[in-house]
């Protein structure tokens, strides 16, 4: 088993914990959720954004990050595709906040959705993108079994991941009936909304030609 451990594994689970705590596209959503919808939904979407995650592992192991990071049409493709979807998430959450709506009581279908936002917020997140074509790389040694270290690097950073994000959607949880009054809920939603497009812009600016 421990041909099969990556090189500086410990280094990578420092790196992973405090990524996973600096706030991002994937906190944000997660805490946008809860408090929107309560701690159940955010969860759920901290367990999409996982999954989101597992998907690029996956891609790893097999060796399809690294096709993309060498081609620039592929790899531009994902980029725009992230910012698209950024924006989206911006333009909906600005839309909404001029619009009288009450907060949707948690259902299981809401949480399913959550769930399935978290996946796609996952995939298109350019903090992702650059954390698993620029940085994961450097942590697997490629004369050694590659999907075995992968295993290992995925194992260690979902836990981490559905950890962190389930502490982030406990706190929006807390943060629902504060945010219950419509004028506090307008304005927390155009921040998260601005931020979203901020985030776009991002990832429209992320460099195609990679070092």
């Amino acid at each position: 088993m421990s041909e099969l451990l990556p090189p500086n594994y410990w280094a990578y689970i420092a790196m992973t914990v405090l990524t996973c705590l600096t706030p991002g596209p994937a906190v944000l959503f997660v805490v946008g959720q809860s408090s929107w919808r309560g701690a159940r939904a955010g969860i759920a979407a901290a367990l999409g954004i996982s999954v989101g995650n597992l998907i690029y592992f996956v891609l790893t192991a097999f060796g399809l990050v690294a096709m993309i990071a060498a081609s620039d049409v592929a790899f531009t493709l994902i980029k725009y595709a992230g910012a698209a979807y950024l924006f989206w998430l911006g333009a909906s959450a600005l839309y909404g906040s001029f619009r009288a709506n009450a907060a949707p009581a948690a259902s299981g279908r809401q949480s399913v959705r959550s769930f399935r936002d978290g996946i796609v917020v996952q995939l298109a997140n350019p903090k992702a993108i650059l954390f698993f074509l620029a940085l994961l790389p450097q942590f697997i040694d490629p004369t050694r079994s590659v999907p075995g270290q992968t295993f290992f690097l995925a194992l260690a950073g979902c836990a981490i991941e559905i950890i962190a994000l389930s502490g982030y959607a406990m706190i929006g949880g807390v943060l629902t009936a504060k945010l219950a009054a419509p004028g506090v809920r307008r304005w927390f939603d155009r921040g998260v909304g601005a931020i979203f497009l901020a985030l776009a812009v991002a990832a429209l600016l992320m460099p195609v030609h990679r070092a």
